[in-house]
């Protein structure tokens, strides 16, 4: 039987004296409040810490407050009822998550969040956000704005699931993250942040399918695959894929 993933510790009291305004002037979503609405905004929020497998919320239950994640890395995923997972989206340090159903009175969340290594998360609760945004008509239609883009970016992200072959995904995957790594360029070497595993789940592949298109793509001297890494020999190529 899969054991059932460990449940989030109840948030503390206190925000650590870490989290400050300029922190959150650093992340998504906050950058553009002043740093009296968001020293008002950590007045009413919490944080928590999650261990590695541990379970912030799950799909399907009501979306209560707006997370974000100040430190670690965590992933919203589904899983179908034959046990294949979806990765849905990846999110590290400085990224919200949470935010499509914040503003729907049912909203539940689409996916489930869960801990991929020891993180911290700032929740924002969802009743004292909208008040505070209710006061704050500008900053109500900036955010309405944000939501609305990163709506679009998750559809533009279903749409290559179910039209793009799994090499072109593998190929758009590993030109993004030579771009997130200062390239892309002939002779860089790429660190990989996922396993070949944790990387199918977010193309909406499997593991084998996915090792298959890196191997081809080795054959064809694109690439060379190391420990971890991958060392880009041909980028260009990968945008013809």
């Amino acid at each position: 039987m899969t054991p059932r993933p460990k449940r989030a510790r109840n948030p503390s009291a206190t925000l650590p004296l870490a989290v400050t305004s300029a922190q959150l002037a650093t992340c998504e979503f906050f950058s553009e409040f002043s740093d009296a609405s968001r020293k008002k905004i950590l007045g009413f929020s919490r944080a928590q810490r999650l261990d590695t497998g541990q379970v912030l919320f799950e799909v399907g239950a009501p979306c209560k407050a707006l997370h974000l994640l100040l430190d670690g890395e965590v992933k919203m995923n589904k899983v179908s009822a034959e046990g294949k997972e979806q990765v849905i989206r990846h999110l590290r340090s400085g990224q919200i998550f949470g935010a499509a159903p914040l503003f729907t009175p049912q909203g539940v969340f689409p996916a489930t969040a869960v801990a991929l290594r020891p993180s911290l998360v700032l929740s924002v609760p969802k009743p004292e956000l909208i008040r505070f945004l209710k006061a704050e008509p500008e900053m109500f239609m900036k955010v309405l704005a944000f939501i609305s883009q990163h709506l679009q970016d998750m559809m533009k992200l279903a749409e290559r699931v179910s039209l793009d072959s799994v090499p072109k995904r593998v190929a758009d995957y590993l030109l993004r993250l030579a771009r997130e790594q200062g390239g892309p360029r002939p002779g860089q070497q790429l660190q990989l942040p996922l396993t070949q595993a944790e990387l199918a789940a977010e193309l909406g592949s499997v593991r084998e399918v996915v090792g298959r298109a890196l191997h081809q793509f080795q054959k064809q001297g694109i690439l060379e695959l190391k420990s971890r890494c991958i060392l880009l020999k041909k980028f260009e190529a990968l945008e013809h894929i």
